[in-house]
């Protein structure tokens, strides 16, 4: 009678601690707090629950016994594809790319603009469209000057398009002349203003490009 009054008393334990819980979540507790046999099985009563000892508490839920009261790891969010736009401007010097005065691309200009290429290509992208810009110091006529710029960029544009990492994407061109200068330089002897101009003399790329990435919220 001693042993089974025992027993009953457990279970008592075992229910009353179920009805406690409510729906807080506790992390994987303590195993030995919960009676076992010689093989390491959890006795149960009659209704199916587990057998506690009288230290047991909350704190020592396991999922076996109690899964209300035990805390599972929140799912890793599943990662969703974006597609993100994005700009990349490449400034590139004149003097690089042609001759003094001339829009016929040098065999340095070419391999400039085959490293763009190469670049780009290598990121993985999808190239959406490409804008080329040329650019002149403000010396000699304005008119040339903007004529100059012009010829430039479409040299550009013509030689992009013939790259296989540019075929069938919109590529276009513009020249700017000497209206868009990014430095300003007073007068001075005619070596020493073409020196400090030099940055002026320039043509942009600007390639629009869009990557899928996996992102998570």
């Amino acid at each position: 009678m001693k042993k089974h009054g025992l027993k009953s008393l457990l279970a008592i334990f075992a229910g009353t601690a179920m009805l406690l819980g409510g729906g807080n979540a506790f992390a994987e507790g303590d195993r030995s707090k919960y009676v076992q046999n010689s093989d390491g099985e959890i006795w149960r009563n009659a209704s199916g629950d587990c057998w506690v000892h009288t230290s047991w508490t909350e704190a020592d839920a396991i999922e076996e016994c109690h899964p209300d009261l035990v805390q599972r790891p929140e799912p890793a969010p599943e990662p969703r594809v974006e597609t993100r736009t994005e700009i990349r401007a490449v400034a590139l010097e004149a003097g690089a790319l042609f001759g003094f005065d001339s829009a016929e691309l040098t065999d340095q200009g070419r391999n400039e603009l085959n490293r763009v290429a190469r670049e780009v290509r290598d990121d993985d992208v999808q190239v959406q469209s490409i804008r080329v810009t040329g650019h002149t110091d403000r010396i000699g006529p304005a008119e040339y000057n903007q004529r100059l710029s012009e010829r430039r960029a479409q040299a550009v544009v013509n030689y992009l398009r013939n790259r296989d990492a540019f075929r069938g994407i919109d590529i276009s061109g513009r020249g700017m002349g000497e209206n868009a200068p990014v430095v300003e330089c007073e007068d001075q002897a005619r070596d020493a203003l073409i020196a400090c101009l030099q940055p002026n003399r320039r043509v942009e790329v600007e390639i629009t490009a869009s990557r899928e990435v996996e992102v998570t919220d």
